[in-house]
């Protein structure tokens, strides 16, 4: 029998374990130092730049690419805009074909309707100037002036006429069109001067009606002041027999006459006068309070009155305004169909 020790066996596990371990770095190793492993996993570093073209060749390649797409669009454009100038020529080859003929005949046609319109708006202008001429002679003015506001309404539809007609055979010619608008404005300004004219007229009415209710109220309240004047001329006169009886009574207690409990007698007296006196004090308050609503009223009405001979004055200058406006109206309108050269027609009679 022999004996042994654990650490004389040299091929224990120990061992094999260093062993293993030593042969497993060195295989580790060798990869790492093995070129195309050492390449990809220390040597190489990530593309955070782009690829430069850095040969003549191939800038030149890239420039001729670029300049190919641009001259292709732009060819597509002039394309495009050649097609535009072809159907644009026969656009107006159309219009020089058979719009022409229809302007002519609408130039026409414009001519003979304007010179039927310009018979209407001359006479309608005369008409009115003669109307707001014989104004301040007419008591009832008020449908005179209505009738001339109507026939203004009437002038401007035809002046609308006109306008059309400068447009269609003098080509919307500007000192035309700039006279043209010179007549408008002074016939529009005596339209507005005869609207004003019409709206002073209703308020005329408003205050005749107004005086004629304030008439019905005096009239009331004057009966009733009336009544309160005879309460009052009572109460005056019953006042006056009992301040009379009062000293009556007083004398005969003075002179000693014989009177039956006088003080007692004296004290009802002295109370039926003072009765009496507030009943005549009543009296005179209604009738003061029911004249001063009689005075109220006799003011308004004056009011009333004072401001119809305003609305009179005022329809009166506004029918002056309108007959200076619309006299030049009619000048300024008379100038323009005369450049136009156009001879009033009377034609049918126009529609208004």
């Amino acid at each position: 029998m022999s004996a042994s020790t654990p650490g004389a066996n040299p091929t224990g596990p120990s061992s094999r374990f260093w062993i293993g371990s030593l042969i497993l770095h060195g295989l580790l190793l060798g990869l790492l130092f093995f070129a195309p492993v050492r390449e990809f996993v220390l040597d190489r570093k990530p593309d955070t730049e782009p690829q430069i073209i850095r040969r003549g060749e191939e800038l030149e390649e890239v420039v001729a690419v670029i300049r190919e797409n641009a001259a292709d669009r732009l060819r597509e454009r002039v394309q495009l805009l050649a097609g535009g100038r072809e159907r644009m020529a026969a656009n107006y080859r159309i219009i020089n074909n058979h719009l022409q003929p229809f302007q002519e005949a609408q130039s026409r046609n414009a001519a003979l309707r304007l010179s039927v319109y310009a018979e209407d708006l001359l006479l309608s202008q005369e008409a009115v100037t003669a109307a707001l001429r014989v104004y301040p002679e007419t008591l009832r003015g008020e449908p005179l002036v209505d009738e001339a506001r109507r026939r203004i309404a009437r002038i401007l539809r035809a002046q609308d006429e006109v306008r059309r007609g400068i447009f269609l055979l003098r080509d919307g010619e500007e000192s035309l069109l700039a006279l043209q608008d010179e007549a408008e404005e002074h016939q529009f300004a005596a339209g507005n001067a005869l609207r004003l004219a019409m709206e002073g007229f209703a308020r005329i009415e408003r205050l005749r009606n107004e005086s004629a209710t304030l008439r019905e109220r005096a009239a009331r309240q004057a009966a009733t002041v009336s009544a309160h004047e005879a309460a009052a001329a009572e109460a005056a006169a019953t006042f006056a027999a009992s301040e009379e009886a009062l000293e009556k009574l007083r004398r005969r207690i003075a002179d000693g006459a014989a009177i039956d409990n006088p003080d007692h007698r004296e004290r009802e007296a002295r109370q039926q006068l003072d009765q009496h006196r507030r009943q005549l004090e009543s009296a005179q308050r209604d009738l003061r309070n029911r004249g001063n609503e009689l005075a109220r009223t006799h003011e308004d009405l004056a009011r009333r009155e004072a401001e119809i001979e305003s609305a009179r004055q005022d329809i009166a200058r506004r029918v002056s305004e309108a007959l200076a406006a619309q006299t030049r109206a009619h000048r300024t309108q008379a100038g323009v169909l005369a450049r136009l050269d156009i001879a009033p027609h009377p034609g049918p009679e126009v529609r208004p």
